[in-house]
């Protein structure tokens, strides 16, 4: 600690030092998380086409025909304004 009366004054000499450069790094991206929910329910293709079930198919199945039943069975594609909203729930799938 420097005391300095009135009407001294103080030289304070600067020193250059050297302060160790700090490498910064590149902090990796965090991973996507995948939508469980809708991971079972569809399938993506090889050519990237989305499969889904058809709806209803248990409710008021007695009341359907066995016709009925065997067309929901199948799988269809998903609508294209569907599938782009569905990349976002699916990063990985794609």
């Amino acid at each position: 600690m420097v005391l300095v009366t009135e009407g001294e004054t103080l030289e304070v000499a600067q020193i250059n030092v050297a302060l160790p450069i700090r490498k910064e790094r590149a902090m990796p991206k965090q991973k996507l998380k995948t939508h469980k929910a809708m991971a079972k329910r569809v399938k993506v293709t090889a050519g990237g086409k989305v499969l889904r079930r058809k709806i209803a198919i248990n409710h008021l199945r007695r009341n359907k025909s066995p016709q009925a039943v065997r067309s929901m069975d199948k799988l269809f594609p998903l609508a294209t304004a569907d599938t782009r909203r569905l990349k976002r729930l699916l990063p990985y799938a794609f």
